[in-house]
């Protein structure tokens, strides 16, 4: 939930790029027809990420697991309506009544979503949006673009998001009093929950990357097609990535499988579990 204050702008100007980039053949083939910019634009953010947002996600780190996975839990619970939304706009009336018995189930006796009881109960979460909408109803994704802290994104995608940023806003404001205050508290503990999570993989990106902008490129594109798709993102079976050094991150997976075998020795002891932060 992003609380965007440059929206006008941004719609604008993608929407006038991908019109110049659509009758553009080389760049259609490259699809980042603004490498330069891009590339700058990374390494703001990068510098942004190094001396802000990664600090605080390792200091976030050090919060006990259970409360982490309740914020993480509580701020998924919020994206279910629009999830649920999406769903039926694409069609798929069944996964908008598991997105909408989730959110009920998890809205009440899950405690505002803390805790995911829905999935307990055999309700697997997933997440829709507004730019796979777009996606399913054929239009293109367009070039690449990325952007300071809003990170890899395309045309389509960015005004998927943007309209699904209005629309949230429109929701809780009806629901709730102070939004401006809601939407920025929530939309800090977004970014922080998510960096945290991907602090592991990100870093061990980054230094088995030949050039690390251009695998977080590869790996958007085939995450966000996966995601379109309606599949789950598996690190090991994917393509080669430009830049990235497969096997020095099957020895990270390695890594993390070791952490798992570690996670199955405290099956059915959570608390356990949570000190050691493998649940």
């Amino acid at each position: 939930m992003r609380n965007l204050y440059f929206i006008p702008f941004i719609f604008v100007v993608t929407l006038g790029l991908s019109a110049c980039a659509t009758s553009n053949n080389t760049a259609e083939s490259v699809n980042d027809p603004l490498e330069p910019f891009n590339r700058a634009m990374f390494a703001v953010n990068n510098q942004l990420d190094k001396f802000i947002l990664r600090p605080a996600a390792i200091v976030y780190g050090y919060v006990p697991a259970p409360a982490r996975y309740g914020v993480s839990n509580a701020l998924n619970n919020l994206g279910e309506p629009l999830t649920a939304a999406n769903d039926l706009l694409q069609g798929q009336v069944r996964r908008a009544g598991t997105t909408v018995t989730r959110f009920g189930i998890n809205s009440t006796i899950g405690l505002l979503g803390l805790i995911d009881m829905a999935e307990y109960f055999g309700f697997e979460g997933h997440s829709e949006d507004f730019g796979q909408t777009l996606a399913v109803y054929g239009v293109g994704e367009g070039f690449y673009l990325f952007l300071p802290i809003f990170g890899p994104t395309s045309p389509r995608d960015l005004v998927g998001e943007l309209s699904q940023t209005v629309l949230e806003d429109n929701l809780w404001d009806s629901a709730l009093d102070n939004t401006n205050s809601f939407n920025t508290i929530t939309t800090a503990l977004g970014a922080l929950s998510d960096r945290q999570e991907s602090l592991e993989l990100l870093d061990e990106i980054e230094r088995t990357s030949v050039d690390y902008y251009a695998t977080i490129r590869s790996f958007y594109r085939q995450s966000r097609a996966a995601e379109i798709a309606n599949q789950e993102m598996d690190i090991e079976n994917l393509p080669d990535i430009d830049g990235l050094d497969m096997s020095d991150l099957d020895m990270f997976d390695m890594d993390m499988a070791d952490n798992g075998d570690k996670a199955n020795m405290y099956e059915g002891n959570e608390n356990e579990a949570y000190e050691e932060g493998y649940k």
